[in-house]
């Protein structure tokens, strides 16, 4: 349980115009466990104004004159303080960077601001994997390309296209806590941390996980590189690292879990069984999501669906068909967000797997078998409670 901080900074207008030749689109996101606070930045400043070194320096006074760092701008007397202020607090963080090329042959996919939210749905996407319930997020304003309208829109997005990557790829457990967006200024101390370490990153021209450029900034910091994606010679190319201790708060099956059983080895007694599963745990959830921190956000979601399962067996084929997409969806959101399933237990996981291919299956247009008679109430397919 807990909260994360996600701040968001990029390098240039997200639209080839507004690159230098060669130059890709740069997003990163710094994945926090506790707040970046304006006393990070004050002291740094404070630092840089007490330097010897910054009387005289125009690009000192620029920096100190408009009271926050801004690595592209700054002289490297003012990227010592940064960098320092941020060692030593010290800042524990993923770094997640986006990189997009426009000269690659799918590179006219996505552009300004479709590009944008994009790729800062990409780099939040380690944050969605790990146990949070509320992620907040921090973007820079880029004007044209994230405003205030795409903020307003933004977390349904995540939802959508991490919900669509689900359905897609059902076996990776996927969670969808509550997110919190805000768009802020340059200014802002977490952006202000991203924007450096960003730049830092960018300057080392990575190929794959190997500087190729000056990496010295990134050597200060700490910054271990350690896992690279992207197709090759594709536009998305994506780098993860880890600041300090890093934060880990996956939650993995046990090792001696059992595989899940193939989707096509069941019979349809079998697939009707897991439905009844289903059902059941989407009316537990939407017993429990109002006010609950963790699905509180997703009780609509869950409400629509268990009243949709009360009435499952009385309506028309078509409107069963759409029932039971609601319910399927319902699950898929919840199932590892609350989580509903005893996480240590290895057959539990291997059952939720088999529920989430289940589920995924429908929703890309696979039918179900269903009983001539059948119901899907909470009442019928409420599992038993164990006896001692």
């Amino acid at each position: 349980m807990g909260d994360a901080w996600v701040y968001i900074d990029e390098s240039q207008a997200p639209h080839a115009t507004g690159a230098e030749a060669g130059q890709p689109f740069w997003l990163g996101a710094l994945i926090t466990e506790q707040p970046i606070e304006q006393g990070l930045i004050d002291g740094a400043l404070g630092q840089l104004k007490a330097d010897p070194d910054s009387v005289g320096n125009t690009q000192d006074e620029a920096t100190l004159g408009r009271g926050y760092f801004h690595a592209s701008e700054d002289s490297k007397n003012a990227h010592s303080w940064i960098c320092r202020a941020i060692v030593d607090a010290p800042v524990h963080a993923k770094f997640s960077a986006t990189r997009w090329f426009f000269d690659r042959h799918d590179s006219n996919e996505y552009d300004g601001a479709k590009l944008h939210r994009l790729t800062a749905l990409l780099s939040v996407m380690t944050a969605l994997q790990d146990d949070f319930e509320t992620i907040h997020v921090f973007v820079a304003s880029r004007e044209g390309s994230f405003e205030q309208t795409h903020m307003v829109q933004w977390p349904d997005y995540c939802l959508k296209m991490q919900l669509g990557a689900l359905v897609d790829m059902p076996i990776l457990p996927t969670r969808f806590p509550r997110i919190d967006a805000q768009l802020v200024s340059p200014n802002h101390p977490g952006i202000q941390a991203c924007d450096f370490i960003l730049w830092a990153v960018q300057r080392s021209k990575p190929v794959r996980l190997s500087p190729t450029g000056k990496s010295d900034w990134l050597k200060r910091l700490g910054l271990q590189l350690w896992a690279d994606g992207g197709a090759e010679n594709s536009a998305q190319q994506a780098l993860e690292g880890i600041l300090g201790k890093g934060i880990e708060r996956a939650i993995l099956p046990p090792m001696d879990s059992p595989p899940p059983r193939r989707l096509e080895s069941l019979d349809a007694a079998e697939r009707w069984a897991l439905v009844q599963q289903i059902a059941d745990d989407v009316h537990r959830a939407a017993s429990l999501a109002e006010g609950n921190p963790r699905i509180g956000h997703l009780a609509a979601y869950l409400e629509r669906a268990s009243a949709g399962c009360e009435r499952a067996h009385q309506v028309s084929p078509n409107e069963l068909r759409e029932l039971l997409g609601a319910m399927m969806e319902a699950f898929l959101l919840t199932c590892h967000t609350l989580p509903m399933f005893d996480v240590t237990d290895g057959a539990a996981w291997a059952r939720v797997t088999e529920k989430r291919i289940l589920a995924a299956a429908f929703m890309k247009g696979d039918w179900l078998w269903l009983p001539p008679s059948f119901s899907l109430r909470s009442r019928d397919v409420a599992a038993p409670v164990p006896t001692r």
